[in-house]
């Protein structure tokens, strides 16, 4: 019986290998001078170890940066308070109970605004130290070591030696 193609049997297996035997001499016709040549070895290049020929087919940053401004979208930053006329009263108060003490190189800590140098917002910091003085022509507090805070950054001055100074902690903001 001949088989035609429609139903697998023993002819079809006849047909595939037929097939078959003529692709390879078609294979030895067109590449039987190159076929059975040895790999080429270079001669100047050793070979390379099964890690560096895997590193060359690992996966690449197709997007280089993407991760990193990924991240810093999701990076969070507070917003500057705006504080109410009565807390701003009280800062001036601390400024000048500071400016009062500022010969004795009174130790304090500052609670300041740092704007964030890539977006919008910042991060209130602390800064503790001795204060110097308040430069009134820059506008900023002047500690000995020589850093230097904006005062219309800072939102809260406490003075270490334990002495009562009025605090914003408690006051009213908006916000």
């Amino acid at each position: 019986m001949k088989d035609d193609g429609r139903f697998p049997g023993r002819g079809t297996e006849d047909r595939i290998s037929g097939e078959m035997r003529a692709a390879e001499r078609e294979c030895e016709r067109r590449y039987g001078d190159i076929l059975y040549l040895r790999r080429p070895v270079s001669t100047s290049r050793p070979p390379l170890s099964m890690e560096q020929k895997a590193a060359q087919f690992s996966p690449f940053a197709a997007l280089t940066g993407y991760g990193d401004a990924v991240a810093e979208t999701a990076r969070f930053t507070d917003e500057r308070i705006e504080f109410r006329d009565d807390a701003a009263d009280e800062l001036d108060m601390q400024l000048a109970l500071l400016r009062e003490r500022l010969p004795g190189e009174p130790e304090i800590t500052v609670t300041c605004f740092v704007p964030d140098s890539r977006k919008e917002g910042g991060a209130y910091r602390d800064f503790s130290g001795r204060a110097r003085k308040i430069d009134d022509a820059r506008k900023e507090l002047v500690f000995t070591d020589g850093r230097r805070v904006p005062v219309p950054d800072i939102a809260k001055i406490a003075f270490r030696d334990g002495s009562p100074g009025p605090s914003l902690t408690d006051s009213p903001r908006i916000s």
